[in-house]
């Protein structure tokens, strides 16, 4: 099968996964249940229509099994710094390339580390070295601030391919944790916040697509990295909340 169709498979479960799972539990109008039956009716024709897909739809039908794309806790609360009410989180979006993955420690632990895999079951190192249990996305429900930011790749090459990738973001407790989707059951990498600052940057223009609203966060011998987030208002919530947990200490 093509690369094409398996994302096409993959953002049709998402999209099934998250009609028949991801909100089963929340409070719809009348006009909103007709529609999400219809558009499930209409993925289930599809299945049917197109059978080389392999489409998986009946595996998400069952809450209680433990699959990997469906969920049955309520979506992620979106945290306003602004003293706003929270709202749930839209839908994940599909699965983005494969990024450099964040894997940092100090100099001294640098040559150790700098060829360990993330993606097995070890927990990942923050920069002071201090290693980070797998946290799954939905544990994050009270945190600083919480919401889809595009964030630089590590090694990104200019004029290569698109260096910022999409990534669900939430602080809590002075880490910075990042998320392929919603629905993640350990993150891509985190951020211990202790030291950083969060700076407004010049918007991202170089690399082909325009990113507005971009920070970055820095500290003293320590990586820098680059975000965009989706409006100004969002940008200086981040910067709020990465101010405030920066002064708190290291357990």
């Amino acid at each position: 099968m093509s690369k094409y169709h398996d994302s096409v498979r993959e953002l049709m479960e998402d999209v099934y996964s998250f009609l028949s799972c991801t909100i089963q539990n929340e409070v719809l109008s009348s006009n909103s249940l007709t529609h999400k039956e219809k558009l499930l009716s209409r993925l289930k024709n599809f299945q049917s229509e197109y059978p080389e897909l392999h489409l998986h739809f009946s595996d998400m039908e069952e809450p209680k099994l433990d699959s990997k794309r469906c969920s049955t806790a309520s979506p992620l609360p979106y945290v306003d710094m602004n003293g706003g009410s929270p709202y749930k989180m839209p839908c994940s979006p599909a699965s983005v390339d494969q990024e450099n993955y964040d894997f940092c420690a100090p100099k001294d632990r640098c040559d150790s580390l700098e060829n360990q895999s993330v993606t097995g079951s070890e927990d990942y190192a923050s920069e002071d070295g201090k290693f980070l249990p797998d946290i799954p996305a939905s544990d994050l429900y009270s945190c600083d601030k919480a919401g889809y930011l595009d964030k630089k790749k590590r090694d990104s090459i200019k004029g290569w391919l698109n260096p910022f990738q999409k990534r669900w973001c939430a602080i809590k407790e002075n880490v910075l944790y990042y998320y392929e989707k919603t629905t993640d059951r350990k993150q891509k990498g985190s951020i211990i916040l202790t030291g950083y600052e969060a700076r407004s940057l010049l918007d991202d223009s170089k690399e082909g697509k325009k990113y507005n609203h971009c920070f970055e966060l820095v500290c003293p011998g320590k990586r820098t990295y680059q975000f965009s987030a989706p409006s100004e208002k969002d940008l200086q919530q981040w910067i709020i909340a990465v101010e405030k947990n920066s002064k708190i200490l290291t357990q």
